[in-house]
């Protein structure tokens, strides 16, 4: 079993900073879409519909290891 650290902390209004055991990561808040860029380098777009569940998801860039 290994040791996971992840912490998160808001930053402004719409802003989010995600501080892990991978790395640091963040994201932002625009109307109905989030824009996040991940720790292990990849960027991600979310658009949530207002039907609870149904979500559209983009994901950007390869995984770095």
């Amino acid at each position: 079993m290994g040791i996971f650290f992840r912490e998160s902390k808001k930053v402004g209004r719409n802003g989010r900073i995600n501080v892990s055991s991978g790395g640091v990561g963040g994201s932002y808040k625009l109307g109905p879409a989030r824009i996040t860029q991940k720790a292990n380098g990849q960027q991600m777009i979310r658009i949530q519909t207002g039907i609870p569940g149904l979500n559209f998801t983009k994901t950007f860039g390869k995984k770095r290891r």
